[in-house]
């Protein structure tokens, strides 16, 4: 057992797999990937509602001037209110999250600007909350993200012409040295705040554009590589066969083209159904045999490819016929009872480079030999003297 999993688990660990869980409440399962980035960002606003309420509490707190404390009193609710978008998300309430957020927000600032005006500035978050909008509101709702917009720009308007005039307590307990921090406060948590949305907002796109790039290299039936990512990864050691390897080891490799044998007398027996039973089966049985680093995948109908790396001609023939016994010793459960499956394979060993097309059709050659010689067995191809150094096996 790794040492590492011998050891208590990091409180930072810990900590950013809560936060990571808190920041996607209400976006698993959901397959509109615009719709997941739009939850995840109103998620993050909420969080950042709540520490920016902590943060300025501390500060006019830790003024120690009356006037200047009961603002801290103004947003306190803000530490209850905010989590509601969270909540709402959780249950599924996007829609009524995102007004939930920008309600909470919006309240928050016109009690902080009846009580100290525009004197720090904080009328400026009207214009991050005209941003917030369209980073919160899925397309399809603009006419909220319109009418969000509308009110926010007014109460922008409204607080630069003076309609919000300070208390007089609050100002005379303001001193310049007071005002100058509060103010930059407001600007730094104003530039945070884009930043972390942002971020998040890049974050989500990476991780979707990652989770498309999975899903369109997987056969979806049987969860294996499908041919295009198949190709990629033979493309990928072809090149590798081009330089020398650091750690010394084999530079041989092998490609297998395997196919079940009589299996369209499966479906035509049993059913459609419950062929592919049998299909994610092999696949599962062929997966316990594969080592880390080597690329097993569907490239067909009942046909799969493997591909292994840093192996000897014997070590690949070896691993060939182990993926036969263990197919051919599996019990596969079917309707009608235990089914017998084998597999033939056809394998071409390499130890220079040759084009994908020359390997396929060595390998398809090698297949197509040993399902004429019986099936459940292995053949194995010689590549062309010349262009690979082939062994035969």
């Amino acid at each position: 057992m790794p040492i590492s999993r011998l050891l208590p688990p990091s409180p930072v660990h810990a900590w950013t797999r809560m936060l990571r869980r808190v920041v996607w409440l209400g976006a698993a399962g959901m397959k509109d990937v615009s719709a997941q980035r739009k939850i995840l960002q109103t998620n993050v606003g909420a969080l950042l509602g709540v520490a920016f309420v902590l943060i300025f509490m501390m500060a006019y707190l830790a003024s120690g001037r009356p006037g200047v404390q009961q603002a801290a009193w103004m947003i306190a609710p803000g530490l209850g209110l905010f989590p509601l978008t969270l909540w709402l998300n959780h249950r599924r309430r996007h829609r009524l999250a995102r007004h939930a957020l920008l309600t909470v927000a919006t309240a928050l600032m016109l009690g902080l600007l009846f009580v100290q005006g525009t004197l720090i500035s904080s009328h400026h978050y009207f214009l991050i909350f005209v941003l917030l909008g369209p980073l919160i509101f899925e397309y399809r709702h603009w006419r909220c993200m319109l009418a969000w917009t509308v009110l926010e720009l007014a109460l922008y308007a409204a607080a630069s012409y003076g309609f919000f005039m300070p208390q007089p307590d609050f100002a005379a307990d303001l001193t310049p040295e007071l005002r100058h921090r509060l103010t930059a406060l407001v600007d730094a948590s104003m530039i945070s705040g884009l930043f972390c949305v942002m971020v998040a907002s890049e974050a989500a796109s990476a991780r979707n554009e990652t989770t498309q790039q999975r899903l369109a290299e997987t056969d979806t039936l049987t969860g294996a590589p499908n041919r295009r990512a198949f190709e990629a990864a033979l493309d990928d050691r072809l090149a590798l066969l081009r330089q020398p390897d650091p750690a010394g080891r084999l530079h041989g490799m092998a490609l297998m083209l395997l196919d079940i044998d009589h299996f369209k007398r499966i479906n035509d027996e049993l059913g459609h159904d419950q062929g592919d039973v049998i299909l994610r089966d092999v696949v599962q049985v062929l997966q316990q045999q594969v080592r880390r680093g080597d690329t097993l995948a569907r490239i067909g109908g009942e046909e799969f490819a493997l591909l292994l790396g840093h192996v000897s001609a014997r070590e690949a023939l070896a691993s060939a016929q182990r993926l036969c016994d263990s197919v051919r010793g599996h019990p596969f459960r079917t309707r009608s009872g235990l089914r017998p499956v084998t597999i033939s394979i056809g394998l071409v060993y390499f130890e220079a480079p040759l084009a994908p097309q020359d390997l396929y059709s060595l390998a398809d050659q090698a297949l197509y030999e040993a399902k004429h010689s019986g099936r459940d067995r292995v053949a194995c191809a010689r590549a062309p003297l010349g262009e690979a150094d082939s062994l035969v096996i």
